[in-house]
């Protein structure tokens, strides 16, 4: 971590709220599991979504921000990349409720990240990696919304 530099801030990603939908879905599943297989079919895939985000990350998962680069710590252990790795950004922002849907990005080494909703000021985060590499944003991005974090 030193090659990154100071640490400037820490943004933990709520998995419990992935945690307690998975839940709630599978709960919900086995309780009408009586109007048949097809509410069965459709409940179990749907709580694996949520609950493999529990799994990969952890309930311990974040992403600190570093002078130079970004680190995140996950169930597995941690990963950091300097700001010259990062190759591409999209940033999915909902302009309805105001805040940010996810941000995927990708390395130059081939790695892929998304930041969800989950993560403490998500928006911040984004608006980090943007102002880091305007040049690896996709186009059609408000550039409005990034530039006041």
């Amino acid at each position: 971590m030193e090659r990154l530099g100071e640490l400037l801030s820490t943004h933990p990603v709520d998995n419990r709220c992935h945690l307690t939908t998975g839940v709630v879905i599978i709960v919900g599943t086995l309780l009408t599991a009586e109007l048949g297989i097809v509410v069965a079919g459709l409940g179990v895939p749907l709580a694996l979504v949520p609950l493999s985000r529990v799994l990969r990350g952890g309930l311990r998962e974040r992403f600190d921000v570093h002078e130079d680069g970004i680190v995140h710590h996950a169930r597995g252990g941690h990963r950091s990349w300097t700001w010259c790795e990062v190759a591409t950004l999209h940033v999915r922002w909902d302009p309805r409720r105001r805040r940010l849907s996810r941000c995927v990005v990708r390395f130059s080494d081939g790695t892929r990240l998304v930041i969800h909703r989950t993560a403490v000021d998500g928006p911040l985060l984004a608006g980090t990696l943007l102002a880091q590499r305007p040049d690896a944003a996709s186009p059609g991005l408000p550039r409005k919304w990034w530039h006041r974090a």
